[in-house]
C-alpha cells in the first residue's frame, strides 16, 4: 500500500484509485528511484465516480503532470477480483518504458495480489480474533491439582474427548503426558517445571491425540499456589484452539506459500536467504542460489491460456522437489522463476551438478490430456561469499541467469568478473542507446538487390548503423538485440521506417529510380499494439507507394506464434507492401507452411550460402528450394554472395537476385547515390 516498490520501476508519478462502494478512494503518489532511498508520497485526492476516473482536471494541471502528457490506465485485477485502477503518469512513450518489465500489467498484477493477501489476512485474523474471545468467555474445561492426592480433576465438554463418558474425570500426571503428542511432550515438561520455578504461571499450547486418534490443538493456563514456599495447589483453564490453530496455519500459508504449488513464495525465500548468509556468516561457509526461468513459457501461457501454464508450472515444481536435499530450500521466485538454496558447499561443481539435474528434468515432455509441451530453462549460479556479496547475491544469480538467455537460453551460467563486466557495459550501452537518435547518432546504409542476369539493381536493403559519441561505431550484432530485449526496437524501428521513405522519395526526386526498398521488422514492432495504425499514418503523411516497400520478416518471428503472424501479414499486405522471408534457412519454419503465408520474396540465408560447394550435397537441396519457391511464385535471393563462385553456383540453380559484398557492401546514402547517377541522369530541377 505505501507503494514503494515502484522505486525499482521507471514509474515516478500516478494515482491510485481503489473501489469504495461506487467511488473510487483515490491517492496521488509521486516515487524516487532507488539511488535517492525517499519513501514513495501519497497525498489523498478524494473520492472519484468510477466512470471519471483518471480526473479530467488533472490531465491540464500542470502542477501535478509537470512535462508529461499521458495517463497510462491500468485495472487492478487478481482472481477475478475487481479492485480499481492505476493510472501511471508518463510521455507517449511510456509503454516502451516499462517493456524491460515483461508487461505493463504485472505492475497492476503484482499491486494485486499483494492487495488481496492483505485483505484475506486482515479477514483471517478478525476470525482468528473472534474464535480467541469466545474461547475466553467460553471455557472447554477448568482443571485442579492438589499437592495431596497427586492428581489433577479436570472438568468440562474437552474432557469425553478422552474416553470419559461425563465431563468429570481424576487423571494422573502419566496419563497426562501420555495423551501429549510425543513431539511436544519434552516441551511440555519443560515448560511446567520452568514456569513453576520462575513465573508461578502456566500459559501453553500444546497438541494432544484424542480418544478418536484425532489431533487437538489445547491451550494450558494456571496458577501456582504456594503456601510458605511449598506447592499446595494448581488451577487453571483449558480450551480447545485447534480451529485458531488452522487459521493462523492457513494465514501463514498466504503469506509465505505459493498457492499453485505449494512452494515456498518469494516473501518465505528471502526470510530464508537471510538466516542461511547470517549461519554461513558465523560457520565460515559458502551458499550457492540457483535461479531458473522457463524459456518461451510467456509464449506457451498466451497461446494455450493459463490452464496450460499452471500445469506447466505445477509439473515443474512437482519434477525438481524430489532432486533437493533435506536442508535445500526450493520456492517459486516469480512467475515463472523458481530458486534453490543451497547451503554449506564444498566446491561451484556441487551447485552446477543440481542445475544440470534441474535441467535435465524440466526438458523433458509435459503431457497434458491430448498435447505434449517441450519447455526448458536459463539457469544461473551465484556463490556466497566467492563471487557475490551477501547483498548482492540474488541480483548476481539474476544478471548469471540472463545472461544465460543472451546467449540462446537452455544454458546453466555462473555468476563471474566476466559476467558482472559484460553486465556493466551493456547496462551503459543501453544508456547511450536510449539517446542515440535524439543525439542524431543513427544512420542507415543500403545495400543493392541486383537482378541475377544484370548489373541493374532491383532494390536496396536499409541496413541501421550506430556511430555513437561514447562507444565510435557500435556493431549491429551488439545493439540489434539489446534495443530488442529492451524495447527500444519500437521508436528506433520507427525511425529507420522514416528515414529509408525520406530517402526514398528523395532518390525518386532526382532520378527517377523504380527501385524497391526492403526494410526489415522486429517482433517486437510488429506485436507493439499501435504497429499497424502508426504505419498507416506514416504512409499518409509521407505520401509514399506502398508498393514500392518491401518489409523484411524473419522466420523465429512466424514461429512464435504462427497465427497471430498470418494475422499481421495481412494486415500488411492489405496496406499494399510487398514481404520477404528474411533469413530462410537458420529457423524451423518449411516451405509446405509458407502456401499458408502471403510472402512474394524468400531470402536464403547467407550462412547457408557459405555451407555450398559445387560438389556438395547442400547444393542439391538449394536447388529443391529455389525451385519449390518459384512453384509458390516465390522470388528468391541469395544472400551474402561473397566470391565468383558463389555468384556462379547459386546463378546456375536460378535464383531471382543476389545480395552482398562480391557485388557491393552496405553503403551510406551520398555514396550509393553514385550508382544512380550513372544509370539515371538526375532530372532537371523545375524552373
Amino acid at each position: 500500500m505505501q507503494l514503494n516498490w515502484l522505486n525499482q520501476t521507471p514509474i515516478r508519478k500516478g494515482l491510485l484509485g481503489l473501489k469504495d462502494n461506487g467511488t473510487f478512494k483515490t491517492n496521488m503518489f509521486e516515487t524516487f528511484d532507488v539511488v535517492q532511498e525517499k519513501q514513495t508520497k501519497q497525498t489523498f485526492y478524494g473520492n472519484i465516480h468510477s466512470q471519471a476516473f483518471p480526473p479530467k482536471e488533472l490531465l491540464f494541471n500542470h502542477s501535478f503532470m509537470g512535462d508529461e502528457n499521458t495517463i497510462l490506465v491500468i485495472p487492478i485485477v487478481q482472481e477475478d477480483h475487481y479492485f480499481g485502477m492505476f493510472g501511471f503518469v508518463g510521455t507517449d512513450d511510456i509503454m516502451t518504458q516499462l517493456m524491460p518489465l515483461h508487461t505493463t500489467y504485472q505492475l497492476a498484477t503484482y499491486f494485486a495480489a499483494g492487495y488481496l493477501r492483505a485483505n484475506i489476512t486482515e479477514r483471517m485474523n478478525n476470525y482468528s480474533q473472534q474464535l480467541e474471545m469466545i474461547s475466553d468467555i467460553i471455557y472447554d474445561g477448568i482443571w485442579e491439582y492438589t499437592n495431596t492426592n497427586k492428581e489433577i480433576v479436570c472438568r468440562g465438554g474437552i474432557v469425553q474427548h478422552f474416553g470419559e463418558r461425563t465431563n468429570y474425570a481424576n487423571i494422573d500426571f502419566e496419563r497426562i503426558v501420555n495423551i501429549i503428542h510425543p513431539k511436544d511432550r519434552e516441551f511440555f515438561i519443560a515448560s511446567l517445571a520452568l514456569d513453576r520455578r520462575i513465573t508461578k504461571q502456566i500459559n501453553l499450547e500444546v497438541r494432544v491425540i484424542t480418544n478418536n486418534n484425532q489431533l487437538m490443538w489445547i491451550q494450558i493456563v494456571g496458577q501456582f499456589i504456594y503456601v510458605d514456599g511449598k506447592l499446595t495447589k494448581a488451577v487453571g483453564s483449558v480450551k480447545d484452539i485447534t480451529n485458531r490453530k488452522k487459521a493462523d496455519a492457513k494465514i501463514n500459508e498466504l503469506a509465505f506459500y505459493d498457492t499453485l504449488t505449494g512452494l515456498a513464495n518469494r516473501i518465505s525465500f528471502e526470510e530464508q536467504l537471510a538466516k542461511e548468509i547470517e549461519i554461513a556468516k558465523d560457520n565460515d561457509q559458502s551458499i550457492a542460489l540457483i535461479l531458473c526461468d522457463l524459456d518461451r513459457f510467456k509464449v506457451i501461457n498466451d497461446s494455450y491460456g493459463h490452464k496450460v501454464g499452471d500445469h506447466i508450472l505445477k509439473t515443474v515444481a512437482a519434477r525438481v522437489k524430489p532432486l533437493l536435499a533435506e536442508n535445500q530450500f526450493f520456492a517459486r521466485f516469480g512467475s515463472d522463476e523458481f530458486v534453490v538454496i543451497m547451503p554449506h558447499i564444498n566446491d561451484n561443481q556441487e551447485a552446477y551438478q543440481l542445475a544440470s539435474d534441474i535441467v535435465q528434468v524440466i526438458n523433458q515432455p509435459i503431457y497434458d490430456e491430448h498435447r505434449h509441451y517441450q519447455i526448458s530453462t536459463s539457469v544461473g549460479i551465484s556463490i556466497y561469499p566467492e563471487n557475490s556479496k551477501a547483498t548482492d547475491i540474488l541480483v548476481s544469480a539474476d544478471i548469471a541467469m540472463h545472461s544465460a538467455k543472451a546467449e540462446g537460453r537452455n544454458r546453466i551460467h555462473i555468476f563471474n568478473d566476466q559476467i558482472k563486466h559484460h553486465n556493466a557495459s551493456q547496462i551503459k550501452l543501453e544508456e547511450q542507446l536510449r539517446h542515440a537518435v535524439e543525439y542524431d547518432e543513427l544512420s542507415l546504409h543500403f545495400q543493392p538487390i541486383y537482378y541475377v542476369d544484370s548489373e541493374e539493381i532491383y532494390g536496396v536493403e536499409a541496413l541501421l548503423r550506430w556511430n555513437s559519441k561514447e562507444f565510435g561505431k557500435v556493431s549491429p550484432r551488439d545493439f540489434i538485440p539489446l534495443a530488442e530485449e529492451t524495447g527500444l526496437i519500437v521508436s528506433i524501428g520507427e525511425w529507420v521506417i522514416y528515414e529509408a521513405i525520406r530517402v526514398m522519395k528523395k532518390w525518386q526526386r532526382k532520378y527517377d529510380v523504380p527501385i524497391k526498398m526492403f526494410i526489415n521488422l522486429s517482433s517486437r514492432q510488429v506485436n507493439h499494439p499501435n504497429f499497424s495504425r502508426e504505419l498507416k499514418r506514416i504512409f499518409d503523411i509521407t505520401d509514399i507507394d506502398p508498393r514500392r516497400i518491401s518489409f523484411e520478416i524473419t522466420e523465429s518471428m512466424m514461429i512464435d506464434n504462427f497465427e497471430q503472424g498470418k494475422l499481421i501479414l495481412a494486415e500488411l499486405i492489405d496496406m499494399g507492401v510487398k514481404l520477404s522471408l528474411d533469413d530462410f534457412g537458420t529457423g524451423y519454419s518449411s516451405l509446405s507452411s509458407l502456401r499458408h503465408l502471403p510472402f512474394q520474396i524468400l531470402k536464403i540465408d547467407k550462412s547457408f550460402i557459405d555451407d555450398l560447394s559445387a560438389v556438395d550435397a547442400n547444393v542439391a537441396i538449394l536447388k529443391a528450394i529455389i525451385e519449390m519457391a518459384h512453384s509458390l511464385n516465390l522470388s528468391v535471393v541469395a544472400e551474402g554472395i561473397e566470391r565468383q563462385e558463389q555468384y556462379d553456383l547459386v546463378a546456375s540453380l536460378g535464383v531471382d537476385f543476389i545480395q552482398g559484398y562480391y557485388t557491393n557492401p552496405p553503403l551510406p546514402e551520398d555514396k550509393i547515390e553514385k550508382f544512380f547517377k550513372r544509370k539515371h541522369p538526375q532530372k532537371p530541377s523545375s524552373p
